[in-house]
């Protein structure tokens, strides 16, 4: 008998779910720091104590071009035009382009499997953390855009490229960027109904997956909709989890909400553990959507 529930929208996680996000980043952002340090000739402690104040203020950890902003360049350079200080720390922002090019890979089999949950005539939709631009960007570069009909995803914050003509192109198909409002960040359960709504597909018709018990599988079991765990993306590095630790954006209040979110979904348990994310296709079977998007 096949007890596998039969799901009609598929909405997935971004980062650490369809690619590793932490390692990646880290990678990234050690190159980075390390070009920083030689050009500017000050500790790498310091540095990272700069980026810290840079991400809090934004309230973003991933902020682009936050090396133009750190107190030893605005003291330096604060003088010179935006476009000027990123001359000067070119060798360091091409060193996180090198890292993030070597290092920014789709985990074994996404395509493939998205391709064939899509084939069945299943929605997917992304919702991600990450702000638009951070995001189109890793789904353009990832070739993930064409598997996906809609992507819902944090508001951008703060001053966009230094040189505006090389400024990256969304190119998102219309309608296809749904702004959501930092207010409503994970775990937003009601989020989820609307999207259901949207889509005019019951929860229970509905699967979510992401790496993340406290944020996305407990949002996911309080919509009443099917909690995949992406426990694969859980498994990196802990040095690189400690580099981001270093320059996070989080405050004493972050601080406080993640343990109590902790606390509050100790006991969370998903309905399905993956340790591939093509494994989803032996868990779930994928119906068409028969409902119009308007």
């Amino acid at each position: 008998m096949n007890n596998k529930p039969v799901i009609q929208l598929l909405v997935t996680d971004l980062d650490n779910t369809l690619y590793d996000w932490v390692t990646y980043f880290a990678v990234s952002f050690t190159a980075m720091i390390q070009e920083a340090e030689a050009i500017l000739k000050v500790p790498r402690e310091r540095l990272l104590e700069e980026f810290r104040r840079v991400h809090v203020s934004h309230h973003n950890s991933e902020q682009p071009f936050a090396l133009l902003e750190i107190a030893t360049v605005v003291d330096r350079f604060g003088h010179l035009p935006r476009q000027e200080r990123m001359h000067i720390l070119d060798p360091a922002f091409h060193a996180f382009n090198r890292a993030r090019k070597a290092s920014l890979r789709t985990y074994s089999k996404v395509q493939e499997t998205l391709a064939e949950i899509k084939a069945t005539g299943c929605v997917i939709v992304g919702h991600s953390e990450a702000s638009i631009p951070n995001a189109m960007f890793r789904l353009t570069s990832l070739g993930l855009v064409q598997y996906l009909d809609k992507l819902y995803a944090l508001e951008a914050t703060g001053q966009g490229h230094p040189i505006p003509e090389r400024a990256d192109l969304l190119n998102a198909p219309p309608g296809f960027i749904e702004e959501v409002p930092r207010s409503r960040r994970k775990p937003n359960p009601s989020l989820l109904l609307e999207i259901c709504g949207e889509y005019g597909i019951p929860p229970a018709q509905v699967a979510y997956v992401g790496d993340s018990l406290t944020r996305d599988i407990s949002m996911a079991k309080e919509a009443g909709i099917c909690a995949v765990w992406a426990k694969y993306g859980t498994e990196f590095e802990h040095g690189h989890w400690d580099t981001l630790v270093q320059v996070t954006h989080w405050t004493a209040e972050d601080v406080r909400r993640a343990r109590e979110l902790e606390h509050r979904f100790s006991q969370v348990k998903p309905d399905i553990l993956l340790n591939s994310f093509d494994q989803i296709l032996k868990e779930i079977s994928f119906a068409p959507s028969f409902v119009s998007h308007l």
